[in-house]
């Protein structure tokens, strides 16, 4: 979908109605994310939970926590990702073999 915070927003606001779907008997929520300021600290995250609970009745409250910046597993996630992305661009591959030989070779840094 993209990395805006609308399309964050409505991917977790698609996620949410599903979970309550499946899950009418829950009242609270409790969600952990990082602390991205576009993404999940804005205006848009904030109008988006409040519709959430405006239109689930059943919905009491919803919790959002975000952890430090520079001290999350997310950022651990992010350069695992971002490494993979880096070795699939290598049009130097030819079969899983090679693949895994590259990604076995390349570094990526860890944001501890």
């Amino acid at each position: 979908m993209g990395r805006k915070a609308t399309n964050i927003a409505s991917a977790l606001s698609k996620i949410i109605e599903e979970v309550l779907r499946d899950n009418p008997e829950v009242t609270e929520l409790t969600m952990w994310s990082d602390s991205c300021v576009p993404q999940n600290k804005s205006s848009i995250m904030t109008f988006a939970m409040g519709r959430i609970i405006a239109n689930s009745p059943e919905l009491q409250k919803i919790t959002m926590k975000y952890s430090t910046p520079s001290h999350s597993a997310v950022q651990e996630i992010d350069a695992v990702h971002s490494t993979i992305e880096g070795v699939l661009r290598n049009p130097e591959y030819y079969s899983p073999m090679g693949l895994l030989r590259i990604g076995k070779n390349k570094k990526y840094k860890s944001c501890k």
